[in-house]
């Protein structure tokens, strides 16, 4: 007489094996935060403020001032090749082949990132020639 547990345990592995044998791929679950280089080129905007607001325009969005005491504070900032260079109006002069991913971040994680003073986030955006790292001499 066979073992009930063995028996179990070949039932289900037979079950499991079948499930996986459907043929069925899930699809990748696109990143909301993250616009890829092929994303970019798709779009056929001129600029990466262009693209932005085309692909993902929640990055574009302030929450407003966010404090009594820095109240002209608007809008995400733009870190370019790790490099802070200001407001999203320097996202109008990113020409779009040049990029090879944007990403955003939203408060918290720009906080932990960069420190405070980013309550509005920050867009990320990496260059081909930034995302190239040089070795040390």
């Amino acid at each position: 007489m066979p073992d009930p547990t063995r028996r179990v345990f070949e039932l289900a592995l037979a079950t499991s094996l079948a499930a996986c044998a459907t043929g069925r791929v899930a699809p990748l679950k696109q990143d909301r935060d993250y616009i890829t280089s092929v994303e970019l080129a798709h779009t056929n905007a001129a600029s990466v403020f262009d693209a932005i607001r085309y692909l993902q325009p929640r990055f574009l969005r302030t929450r407003g001032p966010s404090s009594v005491l820095n109240s002209n504070a608007m809008g995400p900032a733009v870190v370019v090749d790790q490099t802070l260079l200001g407001g999203i109006q320097v996202l109008t002069d990113i020409p779009l082949q040049d990029v090879q991913t944007v990403r955003y971040l939203a408060s918290w994680d720009a906080t932990t990132r960069y420190g405070p003073g980013y309550a509005n986030g920050v867009i990320e955006v990496t260059t081909w020639r930034g995302s190239r790292r040089v070795a040390p001499d």
